[in-house]
């Protein structure tokens, strides 16, 4: 038996514009990608036309696990689209944002001014997709890629991706299980690094309360909140390395890249940075117009 899913797609397009804003192209985009996913994955459906008793279920308990309970279209769906990579994704490991993705493009732009090898440290990788985009996208052979987390759900996706993507990737990956927060140093193996790069926790206790409950109830909240308005890693990263050497001399810029909360973070992380003996730091914005990432060398 097989069902016509011109019915099926307007009945739950009007069941997902409750957590779609009541934006009907929203709604559709979401069940298109949806519907897409199960016809990929059926054994029997292999167009989205028609479908199957079965695979209409399939889509029907998609929907309802996107309108009661909250979950998320990338954990619904099981990856999302990261520079190039389709990177895995479960939770509660925080799923990869667009926002991040436009910086790591950015960064990318100034690493290939430069040539040689770099030893990169990836803190707080989460699912790894920042570090397997670098691993990606660096001229192959030119980079030794380490990456750390401290969460064994997020290690353990991390470390999924990476096998999944190694034939894609230019550059091996490592991944190692760190506490970024309480390290009093970032060397692995005793050497420094060239690039550090970080998307720490960075949500103030007052805007996690705020938060949806697509986030709230799915992703893991100490991979979002930090102390200190939001800044504890950004503090503590910053004094890390002024104190250790953990970065090399290489006059390549940036050295350190970390992902930010907004406006409101600045100026504190700024002054931590130059502090610490990093003297050229920049603000990157996002193409919402909004500080994203700060860099520094």
């Amino acid at each position: 038996m097989r069902i016509n899913v011109s019915h099926l797609t307007r009945r739950l397009t009007r069941q997902l514009l409750n957590v779609c804003d009541q934006d009907t192209r929203h709604a559709q985009r979401e069940l298109h990608w949806m519907l897409s996913h199960v016809a990929a994955t059926s054994k029997s459906s292999k167009t989205t036309e028609s479908l199957t008793f079965h695979d209409a279920q399939r889509l029907t308990d998609m929907v309802k696990d996107r309108v009661e309970h909250h979950k998320p279209l990338q954990y619904i769906l099981g990856s999302q689209p990261f520079c190039d990579l389709d990177i895995v994704t479960r939770p509660p490991t925080l799923i990869p944002r667009w926002e991040t993705e436009e910086w790591v493009y950015r960064l990318l732009e100034h690493l290939k001014q430069h040539h040689g090898k770099r030893r990169i440290l990836d803190l707080c990788t989460g699912s790894g997709c920042i570090a397997l985009a670098l691993a990606r996208h660096l001229p192959q052979g030119t980079a030794d890629i380490h990456a750390v987390d401290f969460s064994p759900s997020a290690l353990s996706l991390a470390r999924l991706n990476a096998e999944l993507l190694t034939p894609q990737l230019a550059n091996a990956v490592n991944i190692e299980k760190m506490d970024v927060l309480n390290a009093n140093d970032f060397k692995l193996g005793g050497a420094s690094f060239d690039l550090i790069v970080s998307n720490p926790p960075y949500v103030t206790h007052a805007e996690y309360a705020e938060l949806t409950p697509d986030v709230k109830e799915w992703e893991d909240r100490a991979a979002l909140v930090a102390d200190n308005e939001g800044m504890a890693f950004h503090l503590h990263i910053a004094n890390v390395i002024g104190k250790n050497n953990v970065l090399s001399n290489t006059h390549n810029w940036p050295r350190l890249v970390m992902e930010i909360g907004g406006t409101h973070q600045v100026s504190e992380i700024t002054k931590a940075l130059h502090a610490n003996g990093l003297s050229r730091v920049e603000v990157w914005k996002d193409l919402a117009g909004k500080d994203r990432a700060i860099a520094a060398g």
